[in-house]
């Protein structure tokens, strides 16, 4: 990643990320650009056993800050939506489990 990049992993990620492989077809699916999205999912999975090619970046959105499903090669049904930003993904808010930002991971309320 860029020298002004910095990637926090969340507590217990590799275990997570191992264990839903067995039981889900996994994406990234970020805002962000195709550029940093490939360069964090070098960080998160070097050895492209989770995501492979998967990712799905703010240049195939054709809606601009709305996430969406089209692209996912699968039934909506069968799809879970991990994100921490519940406005983006308003047309599959049943699918979606959101999770804390990292920036406020752990910190009070």
């Amino acid at each position: 990643m860029d020298n002004d990049k910095l990637v926090k992993l969340r507590p217990f990620v590799r275990n997570f990320l191992k264990k839903a492989s067995s039981m889900f077809e996994m994406y990234v699916c970020t805002m962000g650009t195709q550029c940093y999205a490939t360069a964090a999912v070098k960080v998160l999975d070097s050895n492209s056993k989770y995501f492979n090619s998967r990712i799905i970046a703010q240049e195939d959105f054709k809606v601009k800050d709305r996430k969406n499903l089209d692209l996912v090669l699968s039934q909506e049904r069968g799809t879970v939506i991990l994100d921490d930003t519940e406005s983006v993904w308003s047309d599959h808010t049943k699918n979606l489990k959101v999770v804390e930002n990292m920036t406020t991971l752990g910190t009070k309320k």
